[in-house]
């Protein structure tokens, strides 16, 4: 396993805590990876720092999005 953020199991899934950035490597959302899966809840982000959406994600289950920034 590897350190606290972005970590990945020994068969290099993706589990725990994530953060994932846009190409100019400001945050574009943080959030959970469950068995390499997004997990929980995820707040997403403008390139610009301002909050995008909140989104729910539950394993198998796909996503519903819980709140909306403008």
């Amino acid at each position: 396993m590897s350190d606290d953020i972005n970590p990945t199991d020994e068969a290099g899934r993706r589990v725990g805590p994530w953060r994932e950035v846009f190409t100019d490597g400001s945050v574009s959302g943080t959030g959970n990876y469950a068995a390499d899966q997004r997990n929980g809840s995820w707040v997403f982000y403008f390139r610009n720092g301002r909050h995008k959406a909140i989104v729910e994600y539950a394993q198998e289950r796909g996503s519903t999005t819980t709140g909306m920034g403008r």
